[in-house]
C-alpha cells in the first residue's frame, strides 16, 4: 500500500510540475466510472509500453487506475498539493 501512495505522490508531483492539475482531475473524474478497464488497457498495453516506460512504474499505474478509491486519492492529492502551492 506504502508504494501506491509513494506513486501517487509521484504522479501528482509531475502532473503539478508540468502545470497540468486542471485536465488531469477533469479526465480522471470523468473516466472514474471506467476505473476497471482503464487499469486494464494498462496493464494489456505493458508489454509494448515497457519499452519506452519502466514496466513497475507502469504495473501500479494499473493498480491505480483499477480501483475507484486510488483514484480518488489521486485527485485529492493533486488538489491539496495545487492548493499549497496557491
Amino acid at each position: 500500500m506504502d508504494d501506491i501512495e509513494n506513486r501517487i505522490n509521484e504522479i501528482a508531483d509531475y502532473i503539478r510540475k508540468k502545470r497540468l492539475e486542471v485536465p488531469a482531475v477533469l479526465f480522471l473524474e470523468v473516466n472514474k466510472p471506467l476505473a476497471l478497464l482503464s487499469g486494464g488497457l494498462v496493464t494489456v498495453a505493458i508489454p509494448f509500453l515497457g519499452a519506452v516506460f519502466p514496466p513497475e512504474k507502469l504495473k501500479s499505474l494499473s493498480v491505480i487506475l483499477s480501483d475507484r478509491k486510488h483514484i480518488e486519492t489521486l485527485i485529492k492529492t493533486i488538489e491539496s498539493k495545487t492548493k499549497e502551492e496557491s
